[in-house]
């Protein structure tokens, strides 16, 4: 079975604890290229764990949208630690923020990404 981005359909695991977590297969793909294919726009690497950032906007402009932390696992495979940002943070350099783990936007956009694999 194909996805919106070729290759073949990959295994997958999801994970429903402490927010909203998902394993995923990057087959031949890089973590970078998965997420672009995915609809996801980079946003840097996290100070504090390095891990990868990346985005979806869910209206067409910067917020709300999907926020991804990303880090690969294997060299096959990528964790997704997925949230929706209502807003961005109100003061600068604070990285606290209105994230929902949870939710029907969340549980769809899961759905969405797992789908597209």
């Amino acid at each position: 079975m194909q996805g919106i981005c070729g290759g073949i359909l990959p295994d997958f695991l999801l994970i429903f604890n402490c927010g909203m977590k998902l394993i995923i297969s990057l087959g031949n793909d890089t973590l970078s290229s998965k997420m672009r294919c995915l609809g996801y726009a980079p946003e840097g690497r996290g100070e504090r764990t390095g891990e990868f950032k990346f985005w979806r906007s869910v209206s067409g402009r910067r917020f709300p949208r999907f926020h991804v932390y990303a880090s690969q696992q294997e060299k096959d495979r990528a964790l997704l630690n997925l949230h929706l940002d209502q807003k961005a943070p109100v003061y600068r350099g604070v990285s606290a923020h209105s994230g929902e783990y949870e939710g029907q936007l969340v549980e769809r956009e899961v759905q969405r990404i797992l789908g597209s694999l």
